[in-house]
């Protein structure tokens, strides 16, 4: 790439996302040079979008993802039982010589099962975020003029009974087939908690991350109660537009 800015790399992959926008940017700015000032196709990338496209990935990655991590603990003190299939399963699959890894993730479906379950039954943000509407649009029969404020009610989908049979049980098993695999599919259904289509959440894939390797080298390594047993941790939550847990206390007694 001709001209790029000092520190970029253009011919080799780029080093994390902020200089892949970076990249994308310089190479969108030299095409209108070369067709003499004129966007030949206008782009989000500008400087502007990106510091608002990095204060997303930091809000994706704080307080939603401190939620949902803290739901995981809680639904692991809550249904000990559960805890107990996924330590099982990380010992057959890992043993006790190492830590569990994402490389490890493909190999651990009830561990997937079990966090995709904590995601639909915590509902962290059972609204997700407002969205508007960029020019007047027909939906089923309804009229929504630009610039309406849409609210998604991803309670609902995540809560449906036509797709999660008894909602209302945490059932880490509606994920697992007769075969003993994820159902994909229905997992995607679960991550709708972090919106769908092209404006689901741009830290999903992090988020994710972030949880699959906290929980795993966790339980690997602890064993997580409750200091008053499984029946005194509460399942309410403080709502508003996210369900953020009641404080709890956790105890951690290595394996």
């Amino acid at each position: 790439m001709r001209g790029a800015p000092e520190g970029l790399r253009p011919n080799r992959s780029p080093r994390d996302l902020i200089e892949a926008f970076l990249l994308e940017l310089h190479k969108k700015q030299q095409e209108k040079v070369e067709n003499n000032g004129e966007d030949m196709a206008p782009t989000g990338f500008n400087h502007q979008q990106m510091l608002h496209f990095i204060a997303d990935v930091f809000a994706a990655g704080t307080d939603t993802t401190a939620s949902t991590l803290k739901w995981s603990l809680i639904h692991l003190m809550k249904f000990e039982d559960e805890q107990r299939k996924i330590q099982e399963e990380l010992d057959h699959v890992i043993g006790r010589d190492r830590m569990p890894s994402l490389e490890d993730k493909p190999n651990l479906p009830y561990t997937q099962a079990f966090l995709a379950e904590s995601l639909r039954y915590g509902c962290a943000g059972p609204l997700g975020v407002p969205h508007g509407a960029k020019e007047d649009t027909k939906l089923r029969g309804y009229d929504i003029p630009k610039g309406t404020v849409i609210v998604a009610n991803l309670y609902a989908v995540l809560y449906d009974p036509k797709v999660f049979p008894e909602p209302d049980k945490f059932n880490p098993s509606r994920f697992i087939d007769d075969e003993g695999r994820v159902k994909t599919s229905l997992i995607e259904r679960a991550h709708s908690q972090f919106g769908i289509g092209r404006r689901q959440c741009v830290g999903m894939d992090m988020a994710l991350m972030e949880r699959f390797v906290f929980i795993t080298n966790l339980i690997h390594r602890f064993n997580a109660r409750a200091p008053n047993g499984p029946d005194s941790v509460t399942i309410d939550a403080r709502g508003g537009l996210a369900f953020v847990p009641m404080p709890f206390e956790m105890q951690l007694t290595e394996r």
